[in-house]
């Protein structure tokens, strides 16, 4: 795939630079952006004129100059203190139109790197709430983004499925003979509460449940078969939720809490020699640098509790060094609550500190915030309980269904159920995937669904309302290129900012927040409909303008569908 156009005028700012400074073109990073005033504008004559000891002016002259010569650039002019305007020709902006309607070329070349992901990580035993739907989309997004420029990607789902919880489950399962596959997915979802009650009310069953999290870590048979039968119905029930979302998230793709359980004492071990771990009251504590308490002292992480347990940040040490060793991660994310904050960043400099990972840049944690309720609190229901996801998934269909009813009278019932399930559950996952990650946001499905604005059905139905132009000029787009010609300056901005779609996909991969692609869609959306809005089409006599117009709205009914499908989301047949 072609350089996009920022990153074209960026490697001829570098090239500038290095002959004016005499500097490694890969240290300069340019300054490029959109601009009123002209279609880019490169602001780094200010900063290049401090380090040559010359007038911004004088600098910005020599790399207008030099820009002029870009094959992308008609014009190139100085404003300002030393600003570089710079308009596209249109001759190469049609030729790159024409070969995005032209090319089935889906992503770039690899870049050679293996970029694992962590997300979704529910708990055996409970019921998926809207809580991880945050992590779970955002999570596949980025995997789905990353795939797309290049990157190998491996997901990795990181379910609990180990710990002192499970005592209590599977000796309230195997007290009361319960059968696990008899149970309903609520039922599963239940077992941890009512276990948990029984624990705190029976001080018998309470050092049974203890003694049962002995006997599963030994092995003991009859405690491990039947938690290998909960964790499958656990397994099961999440896939399901997977498969209704629209995420990408496999069986094969899950690694519990119970895979590094066989490498925790080594790694204690591993961190004792060298030096990064300590007893400290019975536990043993490592104490990554440049972390300090209150009191002034070292801040611990603990590894293994004082009774010889194993706590979350052992299992979690594991799986870095699991990931770094055995499955060669360039660079590792983490799509995980942002209250683990802190938790993340103990571990990433543990991690750095017993030289498992070399870069601190390729350990990421990004932080997700919560999903509110109208009160601005976390969303729970009146029992004080988050929503099950499932819930929210099917009420999300359920009001699309009811939407698209109104307006398709007499539309096929199964086409109407697959774009109510498009339709619904594309606006849930837009309305989180466009909200900056670490920034929690009010589940308000009426405003999720509603056609205009800053929202999922609005870009679903700039790509439906092309596919009716489509349909009913009988035009075959893909097969022919954009005529060489702009009829108006709205299908020229338009042509600009199709060809942005590569930057605003690595954009998001960089930030780690695809909410970078969700207002790249909306504004494309936007200025497809107004330039839809203003033309004629079926009825402009003028043949090769309509040709020309066709062949635009082509090529953006194809980036408006890419973009969606980065995000994991469906266009409806009908809206």
């Amino acid at each position: 795939m072609n350089l996009t156009t920022i990153e074209t005028i960026q490697q001829a700012t570098r090239d500038s630079a290095a002959r004016l400074l005499g500097v490694d073109p890969a240290s300069h990073v340019p300054q490029v952006r959109r601009s009123t005033f002209a279609d880019f504008q490169v602001n780094d004559a200010l900063s290049m004129a401090r380090a040559a000891g010359r007038a911004p002016r004088e600098i910005a002259a020599i790399l207008a100059r030099d820009l002029a010569e870009c094959e992308c650039v008609s014009r190139a002019e100085v404003s300002g203190p030393g600003y570089v305007n710079l308009t596209l020709d249109d001759g190469w902006l049609l030729s790159r139109l024409a070969e995005l309607n032209t090319s089935s070329a889906a992503s770039r070349e690899g870049t050679g790197r293996r970029v694992v992901i962590d997300y979704s990580s529910p708990n055996v035993a409970k019921s998926m709430h809207v809580g991880h739907l945050r992590t779970t989309v955002v999570g596949d997004a980025l995997a789905n983004i990353h795939e797309h420029l290049g990157d190998e990607v491996i997901r990795q789902n990181h379910i609990g499925d180990w710990g002192t919880p499970f005592g209590m489950i599977l000796e309230y399962l195997l007290t009361d003979d319960v059968d696990i596959d008899r149970l309903s997915q609520n039922d599963v979802g239940r077992l941890y509460r009512v276990a948990r009650a029984r624990f705190d009310a029976d001080p018998a069953f309470a050092e049974q449940a203890k003694q049962r999290v002995v006997l599963l870590q030994s092995g003991d048979p009859t405690t491990v078969t039947r938690w290998k039968a909960l964790v499958a119905r656990s397994v099961e029930y999440f896939q399901e939720q997977y498969r209704e979302l629209g995420v990408g998230l496999a069986e094969q793709d899950i690694r519990g809490e119970s895979f590094y359980n066989d490498d925790l004492a080594a790694v204690c071990g591993e961190l004792e020699a060298k030096g990064l771990a300590s007893l400290s009251d019975g536990a043993l504590c490592a104490f990554p640098r440049g972390f300090i308490g209150r009191d002034g002292e070292r801040l611990p992480l603990i590894v293994r509790k004082s009774d010889g347990g194993y706590g979350y940040a052992a299992t979690d040490l594991a799986a870095i060094r699991f990931r770094t060793s055995e499955l060669a991660a360039d660079r590792i994310v983490y799509v995980v609550g942002a209250p683990q904050r802190l938790h993340f960043a103990m571990l990433f400099q543990t991690a750095l500190d017993a030289g498992w990972v070399q870069d601190p840049d390729s350990l990421r944690h990004v932080e997700i915030g919560n999903v509110l309720g109208q009160d601005g609190k976390i969303l729970k229901t009146r029992s004080g309980d988050a929503p099950l996801l499932s819930e929210a998934l099917g009420d999300a269909v359920d009001a699309a269904e009811r939407q698209l009813a109104s307006r398709a009278d007499g539309a096929d019932p199964a086409m109407l159920r697959r774009s109510a399930h498009a339709l619904g559950i594309g606006a849930l996952k837009f309305a989180d995937l466009s909200t900056q990650p670490g920034t929690g946001y009010i589940f308000d499905l009426a405003r999720m669904l509603k056609p205009t604005g800053n929202t999922g059905p609005y870009v679903q139905y700039a790509v439906v309302r092309l596919r009716s132009l489509r349909d009913k000029t009988g035009f075959a787009p893909y097969e022919a290129a954009i005529a060489p010609v702009f009829h108006s300056a709205e299908e020229r901005e338009l042509g600009i900012h199709l060809l942005d779609l590569d930057q605003a996909t690595a954009d998001a991969r960089d930030a780690g927040s695809p909410a970078l692609l969700c207002d790249y869609l909306v504004e494309l959306g936007r200025l497809s409909n107004a330039l839809y809005e203003r033309v004629s089409i079926t009825g402009d006599e003028d043949a090769d303008r309509r040709r020309a117009r066709l062949s635009l709205f082509a090529v953006t009914e194809r980036r408006l569908v890419m973009g969606l499908s980065l995000l994991g989301i469906d266009v409806p047949e009908v809206m």
